[in-house]
């Protein structure tokens, strides 16, 4: 690990307003970073920089690639990148459900006073609220008479009903139609795996609600790759420092929270949880001289640290959200290089597609098709003879 000391860093330690100042005229033609600087009230240099109390709407808008979307480049393609991270035309729609109980358990844990901007839970009678295409009519016949008695003429009604519904419930819910409704079983589970995380021996008292640990909390690192120059960034659930190390906690929701390759394993395996394990921990390293300002540490205080800097996943089953089904895992030095080298090489093919404006996809020539080894197991066993 290099111990040379990082350029100066920037620290914002006071979010700005939640709502981001009105793009001015001709503000298509600035830089990214500089139209972000308006919207968002900070300025961004060409030094490491860390942000406390960014709000999570700012930090998706700061130029800069970050691991989610090298996590995409290498696990597809980079047209697949582009589609979901940069393409002005993308759609933006609400969380899916595996990602809001997530979202809830963060927010809830990390950010509870943002909680109630962020989310209205809806009541056990509210219908499905209803996309534009299921708000289009029935397409009328040649006379212009509309078939009351087709399928789609009852979705169009349903449709419309829901609406009605909606347009009603927000009326009498002011800030409702900036809010994420949620439901009250989904809010249980949230508060739920948030409560577990407090009551566990260990981590309870790292993510108590104290000033020391809420200064740690959702961290908005930036900085300048050192070999392309190209703007990278990462956000950091929880940040502590325990005496001997650094310690940078990611929480998440799991389906199965057990050790094993056949468990959590599985999940770390199947979304490339080392990159962004790598991505982060040097993020940290890179950032440490505002790190340290966060956190109150005097200056030196991670170069010296004995053991350096200690990722760790904490994973709260969703099936049973209690302190004893918390599993916790480390990163180790041999995953850490795996990752690093996962993230430089996308990172470097992100860098090359935004500079030549083309990001490939899929191979235009026909491939060989390849089939699992399981499924070739499975279909030598029907072609046997008397099978």
């Amino acid at each position: 690990m290099t111990t040379t000391t990082p350029a100066p860093v920037t620290i914002a330690t006071t979010a700005p307003a939640q709502t981001p100042i009105p793009a001015p005229i001709g503000e298509a033609l600035l830089s990214p970073e500089a139209a972000w600087e308006i919207r968002w009230g900070f300025t961004l240099t060409d030094a490491p920089q860390v942000f406390s109390g960014l709000p999570r709407e700012a930090y998706d808008e700061l130029p800069g690639w970050n691991a989610s979307l090298l996590k995409v480049v290498l696990s597809q393609t980079p047209a697949h990148a582009w589609a979901e991270f940069i393409n002005p035309d993308r759609e933006i729609t609400e969380d899916a459900g595996q990602f809001l109980i997530g979202n809830l358990f963060h927010c809830r844990l990390l950010e509870p006073e943002l909680f109630d901007q962020r989310y209205l839970v809806l009541p056990p009678n509210a219908p499905k609220r209803p996309t534009a295409k299921q708000l289009e009519g029935p397409k009328p016949r040649k006379d212009g008479s509309i078939n009351t008695e087709t399928v789609a003429y009852a979705n169009w009604r349903d449709a419309m009903a829901r609406e009605g519904w909606w347009r009603s419930f927000l009326a009498e819910h002011p800030g409702a139609d900036t809010a994420q409704n949620v439901s009250d079983k989904d809010l249980a589970l949230g508060d739920a795996l948030a409560g577990a995380v407090l009551a566990h021996p260990v981590l309870g008292p790292r993510f108590a609600d104290t000033p020391e640990n809420r200064a740690g909390n959702e961290l908005t690192l930036t900085w300048l790759d050192a070999l392309t120059g190209a703007r990278c960034k990462a956000r950091l659930d929880a940040v502590r420092f325990l005496g001997d190390r650094l310690w940078i906690g990611d929480l998440k929701s799991a389906m199965d929270a057990g050790p094993g390759p056949d468990h959590f394993g599985q999940a770390a395996a199947k979304f490339f949880y080392v990159l962004s394990a790598a991505w982060y921990r040097d993020a940290a390293q890179t950032c440490r001289a505002g790190v340290e300002r966060v956190l109150g540490l005097p200056e030196g205080a991670l170069i010296l640290a004995p053991k350096g800097y200690e990722f760790e996943w904490i994973a709260a089953e969703k099936a049973h959200p209690r302190p004893e089904f918390i599993g916790r895992y480390i990163l180790s030095d041999e995953q850490a290089e795996l990752g690093r080298r996962m993230a430089r090489r996308a990172l470097d093919m992100a860098v090359q597609a935004d500079a030549s404006g083309w990001w490939p996809g899929y191979d235009s020539a026909a491939q060989p098709l390849e089939l699992p080894g399981y499924a070739y197991q499975r279909m030598e066993r029907l072609a046997e003879v008397g099978a």
